[in-house]
């Protein structure tokens, strides 16, 4: 093999491997058709990048990369004899949707009160603009608790330990603040 030949590691399928390829993404592309010829709709991500399939993509020595697909075994046709879920319009559909949870998923309260103790990260006090010219008071006071009460923004709040003062509505022209 040549000097223009490196390695990069290769996590598929929770098995970890090593390639020896030419430096760009479409060769590393090719040889993984080899090594595993059943692999359908190949995406290769690297550094939280999806790695663009052409010669133009540069790959370095010893970098992992991540190879996403399916096989043929892998893909599971459902029967089509079993009503969808979601085509079920009536109450007891919509109820039978509203009741599944995805695995891995709890359900967590939507406010920091009903933790059972007052958090100490996050925000202090919420204050919304009590102004005649605009008109949804109570919408912009339910978007402002609801981001308050967010698990994750109250999570990422505890880890950094910050604590907000106010979390306060801004006028419209404001908007040219921001952006």
């Amino acid at each position: 093999m040549g000097d223009d030949m490196l390695e990069v590691n290769v996590r598929y399928s929770g098995k970890k491997f090593t390639v020896r390829t030419a430096a760009n993404a479409l060769a590393l592309e090719r040889r993984l058709n080899e090594i595993l010829p059943g692999v359908h709709r190949k995406k290769l991500i690297s550094g939280g990048k999806t790695l663009i399939l052409s010669e133009k993509e540069v790959l370095r020595d010893g970098m992992s990369v991540l190879l996403l697909g399916s096989t043929e075994n892998a893909i599971v046709s459902k029967p089509s004899s079993l009503p969808r879920m979601k085509n079920d319009l009536s109450s007891s559909g919509v109820d039978a949707e509203r009741s599944v949870v995805p695995v891995g998923f709890k359900k967590v309260p939507l406010t920091a009160s009903s933790w059972g103790r007052a958090p100490e990260y996050g925000f202090q006090r919420i204050e919304t603009l009590n102004n005649a010219f605009l008109p949804d008071h109570q919408r912009a006071s339910d978007i402002l608790e609801e981001l308050a009460s967010d698990p994750g923004i109250l999570r990422v709040m505890e880890a950094c330990k910050w604590k907000v003062g106010c979390l306060s509505e801004m006028m419209p022209e404001a908007r040219k603040i921001i952006y």
